[in-house]
């Protein structure tokens, strides 16, 4: 006989999860995702604090030059209070190296006392509670003064052997002065030749007898240089010398010696002698000598003579030097 056995049924098994490490699964990804879940809907910010955005840089920052001074000009920076320059006299400004400017309350500003003709390179920053941003693009300026005036009254005379002096009016704000010349009319200012001086006037040396010379002026300053005056010309002509000086006599037996300094360019000297009071030039002896002394002998005890002495040159004789007498 077949034995029958009663069918049991038998509720599935449940699985076995294991924890153990290894087991190719973990918890860290829940844990994480708890924290993140737990902080949702909490500030990081402390009660009561409102944050500040970061300040940005000063825009279009620009500058006009003056005499004496540079202006700067930007848009205002929302949030600053105040606003800091720096500046240099060299492009690249850096701002931890460079001058400062600080507590700028608008946005604009007046650098005064600047040296005309000088560069000036800026950058600006925005500065509030909470620091100081970022500086602006940089800017340059050269403050330019007002050149001199053109100088009037220009004269050039000839003021001794191969000399020319010129002179003008003062020009008020001139710090100096550029003198052109040449030797053609109209081309002083062109010719490229110059010299300079520091006062209204200037004597040019080294000039060649026959030859004409023709001068104009321009005043100088911190700004440049000015218009150019009109032309002043001369004949460099040789002149006469000028008197002699220091005319002394000794009086010696049956003579007396006169003597004078020696003057630049002459020749020769004329020496006037006469024993008649007043002294007149026209009616007295010329004795004319190469050096300067002459030798007046054979004179007559108790009478007493005077002289007069010029000096000569190509051009002619000069102005008569001071009348000297003596009594033998």
């Amino acid at each position: 006989m077949i034995a029958l056995f009663p069918l049991i049924s038998h509720p599935p098994a449940k699985p076995v999860v294991n924890y153990s490490r290894g087991a190719g699964f973990s918890l860290l990804p829940l844990l994480f995702l708890s924290c993140i879940l737990a902080s949702c809907g909490k500030s990081s910010e402390k009660a009561g604090q409102v944050p500040v955005p970061s300040l940005s840089s000063p825009s279009n920052v620009a500058t006009v030059s003056e005499a004496g001074q540079v202006t700067l000009r930007w848009n205002e920076v929302t949030g600053a209070d105040t606003y800091n320059i720096y500046f240099s006299n060299g492009a690249g400004v850096n701002p931890k190296k460079a001058a400062k400017i600080s507590g700028v309350k608008e946005a604009t500003y007046e650098h005064k006392g600047l040296k005309n003709g000088a560069a000036y390179f800026y950058v600006v920053t925005a500065v509030n509670a909470t620091g100081e941003g970022l500086p602006s693009a940089e800017v340059g300026g050269m403050p330019r003064g007002i050149a001199p005036a053109q100088p009037a009254g220009v004269r050039a005379n000839i003021a001794g052997e191969g000399m020319v002096n010129i002179k003008w009016e003062p020009v008020p704000t001139a710090t100096g002065y550029r003198i052109y010349f040449a030797q053609k009319p109209g081309m002083a200012e062109k010719a490229g030749t110059m010299e300079t001086a520091l006062t209204n006037t200037f004597t040019h040396t080294g000039l060649k007898s026959g030859n004409y010379y023709f001068y104009a002026v321009a005043a100088l300053n911190d700004s440049g240089e000015g218009p150019v005056s009109a032309e002043s010309g001369v004949l460099m002509k040789v002149l006469p010398p000028s008197p002699p000086a220091n005319v002394t006599v000794a009086v010696f037996p049956g003579k007396i010696t006169v003597k004078w300094d020696a003057v630049e360019g002459a020749q020769s000297y004329n020496v006037y002698i006469s024993n008649i009071e007043p002294f007149n030039r026209s009616e007295a002896k010329k004795i004319s000598v190469t050096s300067n002394n002459y030798c007046h002998i054979g004179l007559t005890k108790g009478n007493r003579y005077f002289y007069l002495v010029t000096a000569v040159n190509g051009s002619g004789e000069g102005a008569g030097s001071n009348k000297v007498g003596a009594k033998i």
